[in-house]
């Protein structure tokens, strides 16, 4: 073999292994083309299935659509045949609930009365009694008022001897009579028997329940009510024990028409320094149209 032939086979040679890099280049090309086809066949596929799924979903709730409107044109036709109802108003207790006898008995007559007058008017068992096993919402926060007006009465228990020193034998009917009563006004007569009132058109069995217990309670303290002349049109001598609040009207037929008694008064009699029956009272509270041109 001549020079120029061994030159020529070298290249053949190196050609040929050119080729054969190539070429198996090409089929690894050619492979991995083939399994990413075949990839995105199985995709199609799970695209195709995930379609038809969403597909069937879709006509599913069509037809719970369809039942839906079918029911609710039934109900439509039901409700247009029966008449509607107002529903129920809902009204407070009568005032006359509240009313409390008036008895002969004097709580406090001469300062040997005072131990037990006070014991008395401690002993709101019947109320926290009644509140704690409601189990209402709204006794928690009538509870710790009542918890407040022990403490009041506490207070004036610690503090009575020394008031006593102050007091003749004949005014002691009075003082004391007073003294526990302006305790019983602030903390209790002039807010309970409200809220009571108030609340019993939204929450009716608990309201009466408590103002049962109430009423028990300021008899057995010997406190009793006094009523208006009318639950219909204000008397002017109710006056002298009611607290009037106005509400303007232009209607003159209204003039002096009662709205609503918010509070009846509360009194709780003594003896004077000449044994003579006088009264601490609360004054009630009722609302009155007063004509306004």
């Amino acid at each position: 073999m001549s020079f120029w032939d061994f030159l020529h086979v070298g290249k053949y040679k190196k050609k040929i292994r050119e080729l054969t890099q190539r070429n198996k280049a090409l089929e690894q090309e050619l492979e991995q083309s083939r399994r990413e086809l075949e990839q995105s066949r199985g995709e199609r596929q799970q695209l195709q299935q995930e379609v038809q799924q969403l597909q069937q979903e879709v006509q599913h709730l069509q037809q719970e659509l369809q039942q839906l409107k079918l029911r609710q044109q039934a109900r439509l036709q039901v409700s247009a045949q029966t008449p509607v109802q107002a529903p129920a108003e809902e009204k407070p207790l009568d005032i006359t609930g509240f009313s409390l006898p008036h008895t002969d008995r004097i709580l406090i007559k001469s300062s040997s009365d005072i131990p037990q007058a006070i014991q008395k008017i401690k002993n709101i068992d019947g109320i926290c009694s009644f509140l704690k096993k409601s189990g209402d919402k709204e006794a928690v926060t009538l509870t710790k008022a009542m918890e407040e007006y022990i403490k009041r009465i506490q207070r004036f228990e610690a503090a009575l001897p020394q008031k006593q020193t102050k007091w003749d034998d004949d005014i002691v009917s009075e003082e004391a009579t007073s003294a526990l009563f302006a305790i019983m006004q602030k903390s209790l007569l002039k807010m309970l028997p409200v809220a009571i009132l108030r609340g019993s058109a939204r929450n009716p069995s608990f309201y009466e329940g408590l103002l049962a217990e109430l009423n028990q309670y300021l008899q057995q303290c010997g406190v009793y009510t006094l009523l208006p002349s009318s639950k219909e049109y204000f008397d002017t001598e109710d006056c002298n024990f009611m607290e009037v609040l106005p509400l303007p009207t232009k209607n003159h037929a209204d003039d002096k028409r009662v709205e609503s008694i918010e509070r009846l008064p509360y009194c709780l009699d003594y003896l004077d320094e000449d044994e003579e029956r006088q009264v601490c009272r609360v004054d009630g509270q009722i609302s009155v149209y007063r004509f306004e041109a």
